[in-house]
């Protein structure tokens, strides 16, 4: 192991006109490790291993709809050896499962409560998101293998940055993170590395943030979805420009929030 979620290993490179070489690089490590929720396995996710498992557990339980946000923080313990993590402390009713994803994992509940509407973020702040949660992806800037999430408050400020290789765990990580953190109530925001699927959709809607923005695209039930709930969601991020799928009244435009 050499650093958080990396391991040494050995690949052949190739250039046209060259000859091969054999050369040392790092490969992102990726492990089943469970999820018990009230004394229940809930889940058996491959994640990147690495301090955050508290973390990535605690979001899961928040972002699943299993554990209150509301209420008390819960107690987690982690178990290394035993490649699971405990997370105690009541549970709220099992909720109706939506579809499963394209990943395969379930997406929990197939709908999320309306949001708030109270974010009205500058655009050259929403720019630079995608900018600020890359300067947290030491393991991409390693292995080039994992995804990355932030979650930031309604100036733009960075609450957590977490990544895995996996994009759900790397936004339950982060959100996990912020809420063992107490910082999650003024969470307003999350950028993220790729896609925005449906499920990536409802788990920020489910934790009362107003805003995904992404370097990627959005799918078209997430972006279905987010008009639902009052979501905006933002794809293509990247440089001077972005575009806006849903709820364009939070971004601020010239000094003004734009409207359609």
């Amino acid at each position: 192991m050499n650093g958080q979620g990396a391991l040494k290993g050995q690949v052949w490179r190739m250039s046209l006109g060259q000859t091969p070489r054999l050369v040392e690089d790092m490969l992102a490590d990726e492990r089943p490790w469970a999820i018990v929720l009230g004394g229940e396995e809930a889940t058996r996710l491959m994640v990147s291993p690495g301090e955050d498992m508290a973390a990535l557990a605690a979001g899961y339980g928040l972002t699943m709809g299993w554990l209150e946000l509301e209420g008390p923080l819960p107690a987690v313990v982690v178990d290394a050896p035993g490649r699971r993590v405990l997370v105690a402390g009541p549970l709220l009713p099992r909720p109706e499962q939506g579809p499963r994803g394209a990943g395969g994992g379930p997406t929990g509940p197939a709908a999320a409560k309306p949001l708030a509407d109270d974010l009205r973020l500058e655009l050259a702040t929403a720019l630079g998101l995608i900018e600020a949660m890359a300067r947290g992806q030491a393991l991409f800037a390693q292995t080039g293998a994992s995804h990355g999430a932030a979650i930031f408050d309604a100036c733009g400020a960075p609450l957590a940055v977490a990544e895995d290789v996996g994009r759900h765990n790397a936004l339950d990580k982060a959100v996990g993170a912020a809420w063992l953190a107490g910082a999650l109530g003024r969470a307003r925001i999350a950028a993220l590395s790729g896609r925005v699927s449906l499920e990536m959709a409802l788990k920020a809607g489910r934790v009362g943030l107003q805003m995904v923005v992404s370097v990627s695209a959005p799918t078209a039930a997430a972006v279905e979805a987010a008009r639902a709930m009052g979501l905006t969601v933002i794809g293509f991020a990247r440089g001077s420009r972005l575009n806006v799928y849903s709820h364009p009244q939070r971004l601020v435009v010239d000094g003004r929030p734009f409207h359609a």
